[in-house]
């Protein structure tokens, strides 16, 4: 009696671990796994891959591609409310009617007035994710004032590497205590973009990231902790903000129009995952997580005998998707691109938005 009493007992144990096993696996990888660039949705209480692939790809058949994408689900039957589930690693295919939800309609005077849903009920958006968020660089009209520069190297190296001391001279009043941490970064002048607004403008270039490990009082002690790209002495600093790598998906701004100012890299020409400066930011409406079409437009005469030239319908042929905004200018990440794109192409709201 008292065995089987220990079978039993055995016999349930290994059911709970069984149960438990795919839900520690899946948090595990969910972890390791959400940070990759791509379109993201985060599981709501009675969502299935099923209802997901409904919403989002207009087809429920279509789960089995949604698993596959997602290698840190073990069970496509067992999802669970908080999962990260990657939808696409680009969102150039989506409509942004699928990413976000409909915004709240106010009830007419007359109408019976419903009770307002609660958060758990109402559409989790879509957002993206953008791993080196840190590393992207902005253009404003004026440059911003550094708080410090390069003076010295780590054995006077001209080029500086992920774990170099630095020696930085301070250039205002900003604290340089043990323990913060620097952005660091040079700047790239851009001339006037014809046919544009954009007047001209300063480029910081982010190459790298330091944290303080002395405080002297005519000057400062810091070590690389992150390279984005070569470091050099006379680069300058400023204080490091953090930001989000999760973007949320939101609706673009409606009749804009406007022009690529050009690439971080200074490319020629430009593609997928390249990022670019464009010419409208905040105050035009501008903001993290929308979504633009580049395009071209021909022009042409109709005919020899009429010298008025008409403009031809606009043809897309890539997407941006914004991921900062300054008041007059955005970085950019071109997510798609049919052909290749260069310094002054031209972008707008998604047809339907316009």
């Amino acid at each position: 009696m008292e065995i089987n009493k220990h079978i039993l007992f055995l016999c349930l144990f290994s059911i709970i671990l069984a149960t438990l096993a795919p839900i520690a696996h899946a948090s595990e990888e969910q972890t390791a796994s959400e940070y990759e660039t791509g379109v993201y949705y985060k599981v709501r209480k009675g969502d299935t891959l099923w209802d997901i692939s409904k919403r989002f790809f207009d087809s429920p058949i279509l789960w089995p591609d949604l698993w596959k994408e997602n290698k840190q689900i073990t069970n496509p039957h067992w999802i669970y409310p908080g999962d990260q589930i990657r939808l696409h690693r680009d969102i150039s295919g989506f409509d942004m009617e699928t990413l976000t939800p409909e915004p709240e309609k106010e009830p007419e005077p007359e109408a019976v007035i419903e009770p307002t849903p609660t958060p758990e009920q109402r559409p989790e958006p879509a957002y993206f994710v953008f791993n080196p968020i840190d590393r992207i660089g902005f253009v404003k009209k004026s440059p911003v004032t550094a708080s410090g520069t390069i003076f010295k190297s780590q054995d006077d190296n001209r080029l500086v590497r992920t774990g170099d001391t630095i020696y930085i001279r301070k250039l205002n009043d900003e604290s340089f205590d043990p323990g913060s941490r620097f952005t660091i970064y040079r700047v790239i002048r851009h001339g006037k973009l014809p046919d544009s607004d954009f007047t001209g403008g300063t480029q910081h270039f982010l190459v790298g990231l330091a944290q303080i490990t002395v405080n002297e009082p005519q000057f400062a002690v810091g070590k690389i902790i992150r390279s984005y790209r070569s470091i050099r002495t006379d680069d300058l600093l400023i204080p490091y903000q953090e930001r989000s790598q999760k973007i949320t998906i939101t609706e673009s701004k409606e009749d804009i129009r406007g022009r690529i100012i050009g690439s971080e890299e200074n490319q020629a020409i430009m593609g997928e995952e390249t990022v670019a400066f464009i010419d409208k930011g905040e105050l035009d409406g501008m903001a993290p997580g929308q979504i633009y079409r580049v395009f071209y437009q021909e022009k042409m005469r109709e005919s020899p005998r009429y010298p008025k030239e008409i403009m031809l319908t606009p043809i897309d042929i890539g997407t941006i998707f914004i991921l900062h905004t300054e008041d007059n200018t955005s970085t950019v990440l071109i997510t798609d691109a049919h052909r290749a794109i260069s310094p002054g192409a031209m972008f707008r709201t998604p047809t339907g938005k316009e």
